[in-house]
Formats: structure tokens, C-alpha cells, sequence
């Protein structure tokens, strides 16, 4: 699976593994969405929290504006916020 930043036909932006599959459709898992906070600043938070769509679930292609790579500090925030996901850890990604 790649990391990368998917961007809906209808404006949403996530940050996630993804898989492009052959039947048209393209599977995503452990995604996070940009929160804005203040000072022009944000945090990644669990898209859609109340399911269990970090195990992934399938878009059509269709749907999809575009998919890009990820800035190399970008992907190293992503990593420590998944690995705190995954332990279960709340943590501080700014320091």
C-alpha cells in the first residue's frame, strides 16, 4: 500500500494508505482528516471515528479528484500519529 493525500469530487481531503485495485475501485485504510486549529495550524484526526473504516473501505475511482504523495515531513507526522493510533497513545506531534 502507498501513503498518500486523497481528494474527494466533493472537497474532502484525507491523508492515507491506499491501493488502487483493478475493478475500478481503490481500498483506503487508516485515514485521517486535517483539522484546523488556531495559528493557522492543524492536527490529524481519525476520519470517521465512529466506524471502523480504519480497517478500510472501498471508493470508486469515480469519486476521487485526485491522489498525491505526501511531503516527506508530512509523512513523518502521519507515521507518529499512526503508530500513537494504533497504541492507543495520546501524544503531543508538535514536539
Amino acid at each position: 500500500m502507498k501513503l498518500g493525500l486523497i481528494k474527494f469530487k466533493y472537497g474532502e481531503e484525507i491523508l492515507c494508505e491506499y491501493q488502487f485495485e483493478d475493478n475500478n475501485l481503490i481500498f483506503v485504510k487508516n485515514a485521517a482528516y486535517m483539522m484546523p486549529i488556531e495559528n493557522r495550524q492543524w492536527h490529524l484526526m481519525t476520519w470517521l471515528p465512529y466506524t471502523n473504516v480504519k480497517n478500510g473501505i472501498k471508493f470508486d475511482k469515480s469519486e476521487i479528484l485526485f491522489v498525491t504523495d505526501l511531503s516527506d515531513d508530512m509523512v513523518e507526522y502521519y507515521n507518529k500519529w499512526l503508530e500513537a493510533l494504533k497504541n492507543n497513545v495520546r501524544i503531543d506531534l508538535d514536539k
